[in-house]
């Protein structure tokens, strides 16, 4: 199941830092280069079709390296309870994920999907969207086993990977602008090589909020995308789809290895 940008939340470009405050943190702006042509005696600064994406997209540099295989969702799971005070509630035989400080499931200071989940794989893609609470005090992370955690996180909304321990992170990300277009245009998500502008899909431009689902530089949505997933909710057969499970999954990694927000 995807995570929902738009519940209990306010959808940020690039999330808070910490749990505590909320603030919304510009991206470094996308130095873009121009083209200079000339209309009659005056230039004009222009960019070909496609171009400035193209520009956007290869400027994006890897951010982090994720191991072949993933951390089992058990252990990351006893990491968050020991390191982060993440803990378990039960409420009629059922088990409920918490944030720290939440001590009951009901009444209305605890709002479930935000402070409380009812899976392990919930609470995982609330951490990619949001990050991690603070560090339990006294707590020690090793460098190694936080990159674990993070990759754990980081990879949450992959459908492939989730809890298959058996499938191998693609470790090449050899993805091309126009392979990324191809998916991302057959999900509907917009292009706009006019006003270069970027939209999720069934967004219409004159309707969108710039930072929620219009976006004006592509390494933007690209945070957007890692933190939230890939929306598909606009596809009607997965079948007419023009690309592979394979090609999707080499995206997704690409998109979690370039991203430039901090879930720590």
């Amino acid at each position: 199941m995807r995570l929902n940008p738009d519940s209990a939340v306010v959808n940020e470009i690039t999330p808070r830092r910490t749990r505590s405050v909320r603030t919304t943190v510009t991206e470094t702006e996308v130095v873009k280069r121009a083209e200079t042509k000339m209309v009659g005696n005056h230039p004009t600064t222009q960019l070909p079709k496609c171009r400035a994406y193209e520009i956007e997209f290869n400027q994006l540099q890897s951010q982090r390296k994720f191991p072949l295989r993933l951390m089992s969702s058990h252990m990351a799971l006893e990491t968050l309870v020991d390191c982060y005070n993440i803990h378990v509630l039960n409420r009629d035989g059922k088990d409920y994920y918490c944030m720290p400080n939440v001590r009951s499931t009901e009444g209305e200071d605890s709002i479930l999907g935000l402070d409380y989940f009812e899976s392990i794989q919930c609470m995982r893609q609330n951490l990619c969207a949001y990050g991690f609470p603070p560090l339990a005090k006294g707590s020690k992370m090793h460098a190694a086993k936080l990159q674990e955690l993070e990759s754990w996180v980081r990879l949450a909304n992959v459908s492939a990977l989730r809890d298959q321990q058996t499938v191998d992170v693609p470790q090449d990300h050899d993805v091309r602008p126009k392979d990324a277009r191809k998916i991302l245009k057959s999900l509907r998500y917009a292009f706009s090589d006019n006003t270069q502008i970027y939209l999720l899909p069934g967004t219409s431009a004159h309707k969108s909020r710039l930072g929620h689902d219009r976006f004006n530089t592509f390494i933007d949505l690209v945070n957007h995308v890692a933190r939230f997933g890939l929306d598909d909710s606009e596809v009607l057969d997965a079948r007419d789809l023009p690309f592979s499970e394979k090609e999707r999954l080499e995206l997704d990694v690409f998109i979690a290895a370039v991203a430039t927000f901090d879930v720590g």
